[in-house]
This record gives structure tokens, C-alpha cells and sequence, in this order.
């Protein structure tokens, strides 16, 4: 009968996976608490075990912080050797290594005056103003790099010379004595007018020798009686209050002023009379008192 055809395809066995061995490894049998060689070796020699680096890593900032430490500590500190230069007014009545050297020393009085942050300018200035009251004003500035200070002093010019009965005194033009004749080396350079006090008041350099108003006053008289060509050989504050008396030189009188009435008033008064009399050939021998407004007494 029929016969069955063999299959042409053929059977492959079926291949069941195996599970995979192990390979034995030196590595792999190795410890990893081993510590490795090598390079690797020197990597965890320089490492600390907190992780931390070496203090000698810190080195170049702890100098840049130091030299900036050091370079503001420089900056604010102030040096005991100030530099005094004159801002205005006339000519100094003392050399100028005078006032270098007590600005020095007051500088050096105290070590808070060698640092910006903590000088006391305001009691060095007025230190100094006490010291010499020549001075009309004292200013201290502070430099914002460099370290020694500047000293900026401004004179009081002197305006006459008070003669006191124990002693001269160089006043300024707000009345105040600013110091003696002695200690001022060029008293005849300055062709100062002079006054003498009868009144006896003591008289300290530093305090007011006399009101301003009387200090205007003179000078006004001086300059008016000037403008006419006329000298003043001298002028006397008398004992009795607002008086003064001045004496014109080559003139047997005196011109008595009070010093709470216009000064130019009285002078022109003064003029005014002396003409008339110069006309009639009349020369008073003891005085001419304008004291009294508009009116003048003669003797």
C-alpha cells in the first residue's frame, strides 16, 4: 500500500542552557579592604582620613590675608610728626618750627592719636589754640592714604600794641592780647601803633585786653588823622571810662574822644575846629575836648 514518505527536515536536538560557570579570578578573590598598590598608594597617603586637606594648602591665603591686614593696619595709622602749613591771613608772628613743635608733641601725648579711627583732633586743636592765641583759626585734616596729618594754622594779624603797667601786649582786632612784645622778635617790623593803659586792669595773653569796638575805634582815628597828614605821637586810655586821648605830634594838647561816640565824627569836629583857630592864630595849649556830640571844648 502507500508508504510514508520520510521527512526531508531533520530533528536538532533541543539544547537546554547550562548555567554559566564561575571563572576563577585573581582579582576577583582579592580583598577590597585590600590596599592597593602603586599609584594608587600615594593617593591615599596624602589624604587624611577625614578628608580634610594639609594645613601647608592654607599658606598662600593666611599670607594674602595677613598683607592685607598689615596694609590697612598701615594705612590708618597716623604719624606723631605733622606737617604745619599756613592757610591765610598775614605773616606768622613766630617761626614756623614753633607751631611744628607743639603740634608734634600733642600728637605724641597719647597713643590714640597715632591711629585715624581713633585721634582726637578736636582736643588737639584745642590744645594748640590755647598755646597761641595769635592764631585766628586751626584746622587738622587727616590724609586718606598717607599717615602724617596736616596742620593748617591761619594768623590773627596784629593790629597795636597795649602798654600795660607791668607789661606790652600784642592785641589783635577783636581786642584780644594775643601775646606779649617779647615774645614777638619782629616788633619793629611791624610798626605797630602803640597805647598806653592807665586803667590798671591785669591783662593774661589769651584774654581781651579791650572791647573790638575800641580797637575800631583807634584805628579809625589814626587812619582819619593820617588821611590829613597828621601823626599821633601817642595814645592814652586814661583811668576814666570811655576815654581816649590823643596827643598829635609838633601840638602843645591833647584831643579828648569818647570811645561810645563816632569816631570820625569826633575827628572831623576836631579838624573843623583846629582850622578856625589856626586862622585867627590861636593854638590851645592843654587840649580839645570833642566828647560831647557837635560840640567842642578848647583850653
Amino acid at each position: 500500500m502507500f508508504r510514508k514518505k520520510s521527512s526531508t527536515r531533520q530533528r536538532h536536538p533541543s539544547i537546554t542552557p547550562k548555567k554559566s560557570q564561575s571563572v576563577f579570578s585573581y582579582y576577583n578573590q582579592r580583598s577590597i579592604n585590600q590596599v592597593p598598590l602603586g599609584r594608587q598608594v600615594k593617593q591615599v597617603v596624602d589624604k587624611h582620613s577625614d578628608g580634610t586637606r594639609p594645613w601647608w594648602h592654607y599658606a598662600p591665603s593666611v599670607i594674602a590675608l595677613l598683607a592685607i591686614v598689615g596694609s590697612l593696619v598701615y594705612i590708618l595709622s597716623l604719624s606723631a610728626n605733622p606737617k604745619v602749613l599756613q592757610a591765610g591771613g598775614s605773616g606768622l608772628l613766630r617761626p614756623t618750627t614753633v607751631y611744628q613743635q607743639a603740634a608734634q608733641k600733642q600728637f605724641a601725648s597719647s597713643w590714640l592719636n597715632h591711629s585715624k579711627l581713633t585721634v582726637n583732633t578736636a582736643a588737639i586743636t584745642s590744645q594748640l589754640e590755647v598755646q597761641f592765641p595769635e592764631l585766628a583759626d586751626i584746622s587738622i585734616t587727616l590724609p586718606l592714604i598717607g599717615r602724617r596729618p596736616v596742620v593748617y594754622i591761619v594768623p590773627s594779624p596784629p593790629v597795636l600794641i597795649l602798654k600795660s603797667q607791668v607789661t606790652s601786649f600784642v592785641v589783635n582786632g577783636q581786642g584780644r592780647a594775643i601775646m606779649t612784645t617779647s615774645q614777638l622778635s619782629t616788633i619793629s617790623d611791624q610798626q605797630l601803633p602803640s597805647v598806653t593803659d592807665q586803667s590798671g586792669l591785669i591783662i593774661k595773653p589769651g584774654e581781651t585786653a579791650m572791647p573790638a569796638s575800641y580797637v575800631s575805634f583807634i584805628t579809625t582815628v589814626l587812619g582819619q588823622l593820617k588821611a590829613k597828614k597828621l601823626a599821633v605821637d601817642s595814645m592814652t586810655l586814661p583811668a576814666r571810662s570811655f576815654e581816649l586821648d590823643v596827643h598829635i605830634t609838633g601840638q602843645p594838647y591833647l584831643i579828648k574822644m569818647n570811645l561810645q561816640n563816632d569816631a570820625t565824627e569826633q575827628i572831623g569836629t576836631y579838624l573843623a575846629a583846629a582850622q578856625k583857630l589856626a586862622q585867627a592864630n590861636q593854638t590851645p595849649t592843654s587840649y580839645f575836648d570833642v566828647r560831647v556830640p557837635g560840640r567842642v571844648y578848647y583850653k
